[in-house]
């Protein structure tokens, strides 16, 4: 990369951390409570993780709103998060002081409903018979190249996420900005019927009922099942955030300096 190359993406970056920094200080969360929000779903829900990362969507949508249309123009190679100060998020965070982890109070996607993921194949092909001119149409290469993609999707009906977070804040947000989940909702995955909110008088956020609810660092832990190097906060594709984890819905005991705080 050129020098000037490096100047440009500085200014960058300085500008879009600048909206999002104006735009933190207009935000003002009240107490922390726990909740669960239920996504009712029409529409089968596409993935390219084992998971859905709440905490990620909730740090997608506040993005989107601070930056506007110019989101769609930010380099998504770069975390951005790395240059914004610290805070100001409507969820709270599990500490472990000793080797400065914070793992953000925020389950992954949980259905009480069996499933098994399958499998789905699209098709894109071009149809001469609709074109307004006669020749000769590449479907080999280019933009009207012929291709099949296959998708993985979970047939179910209801997902919920545990939070300990503010309530209103989050709720109003999704409100406003999200209509499906998951991956390839442009060709109509995911899509939400309803939501709902409900008070929880624990925090499921982190484990429950022995299992752990996201991927959670070994650090935490006393004891557990299974263990996985996977990225334990957002962004979930940066590499500086993978550590070994118990991975979500594997059985897990927090240690008893966390325990009767969590599931």
């Amino acid at each position: 990369m050129t020098p000037l190359l490096h100047e440009r993406q500085r200014e960058e970056i300085e500008y879009f951390v600048s909206k999002i920094e104006r735009e933190k200080q207009k935000q003002e969360f009240n107490k922390f409570t726990n909740f669960k929000i239920t996504f009712t779903l029409s529409s089968p829900i596409c993935i390219t993780t084992p998971w859905l990362n709440f905490d990620s969507l909730i740090g997608h949508l506040m993005t989107m709103e601070s930056l506007g249309r110019e989101y769609f123009v930010t380099d998504k190679k770069i975390n951005l998060a790395k240059y914004v100060s610290s805070g100001g998020l409507p969820y709270g965070s599990l500490w472990h002081e000793e080797e400065g982890l914070a793992v953000p109070t925020v389950s992954v996607g949980y259905s009480e409903e069996p499933f098994e993921p399958r499998v789905e194949v699209l098709y894109k092909r071009f149809e001469g018979h609709h074109a307004s001119f006669k020749g000769r149409i590449r479907v080999g290469s280019g933009h009207f190249r012929n291709f099949m993609i296959r998708h993985i999707y979970i047939p179910i009906k209801k997902v919920t996420f545990f939070v300990k977070g503010d309530k209103e804040f989050i709720y109003n947000l999704l409100k406003r900005n999200l209509f499906a989940l998951g991956n390839d909702v442009r060709v109509g995955y995911g899509f939400i019927k309803n939501m709902s909110v409900r008070d929880m008088e624990k925090d499921y956020s982190i484990v429950m009922n022995g299992k752990a609810m996201r991927p959670l660092p070994v650090e935490f832990c006393e004891s557990y099942e299974e263990v996985a190097p996977l990225p334990y906060k957002p962004p979930y594709w940066e590499k500086r955030n993978v550590r070994m984890c118990v991975p979500p819905f594997t059985r897990c005991e927090l240690k008893e300096k966390w325990r009767k705080y969590y599931g």
